[in-house]
């Protein structure tokens, strides 16, 4: 396996960002690189507060993000110490006003392609396309949504992922489904009472 350090520009563009505050309070679920954040600076941050910030810390730029940073008008920075643990960092920078969010820089393990053992994946032209050919007719090769890849840039939940399907119904007894149906522990299916009032029996 290959370790490559992953910086969170998904949630730097806003897309799920909270406050400093928040993202401190959050404990850390996956390996980062100790002594080292990511910093974004708010966009009314003036000229230099980067270096000011850094110089009062003790701390080096690692990295700036220049193109990203020229796009959303915000700095964005990997800042390093040789002294400080990262959660010291995300403390005395969360307490700087010029500071936006900080987060770890977190380490993503990236595997190989994953495939299903599914006897009928090579069907799925949609999952992973190598121009096999389907029905008499040949696919186009890479035209897919790298289902394999995706498979091996995820990670372990930390606990039972539950799926709802909305549909007409479902085949419980298919061999796909069976073992992996939900069964609702609150209930007894074999005494006709709604025994977690929801509702349903």
């Amino acid at each position: 396996m290959k370790q490559v350090k992953i910086f969170l520009l998904v949630l730097w563009a806003g897309v799920a960002l909270g406050s400093v505050a928040a993202a401190q309070s959050v404990a850390q679920p996956y390996p980062f690189v100790e002594g080292e954040v990511l910093v974004r600076f708010e966009r009314t941050a003036p000229p230099g507060a980067v270096i000011r910030a850094a110089r009062s810390e003790g701390l080096s730029v690692g990295r700036s993000y220049e193109a990203i940073s020229a796009r959303r008008g915000q700095s964005y920075v990997l800042l390093k110490s040789p002294g400080l643990t990262t959660a010291q960092l995300m403390a005395r920078l969360g307490r700087n006003p010029n500071v936006d969010v900080v987060v770890p820089n977190y380490v993503k393990t990236v595997r190989g392609p994953v495939f299903p053992a599914d006897l009928s994946f090579d069907f799925l032209w949609g999952l992973h396309n190598t121009g096999q050919v389907v029905n008499a007719t040949a696919g186009t090769a890479d035209a897919d949504i790298d289902y394999p890849e995706a498979l091996g840039l995820s990670r372990q939940s930390g606990g039972e992922v539950i799926v709802g399907i909305v549909d007409t119904g479902v085949d419980y007894t298919h061999p796909d489904l069976a073992a992996n149906m939900w069964v609702n522990p609150l209930e007894n299916p074999t005494n006709g009472i709604d025994d977690d009032g929801n509702g349903y029996r």
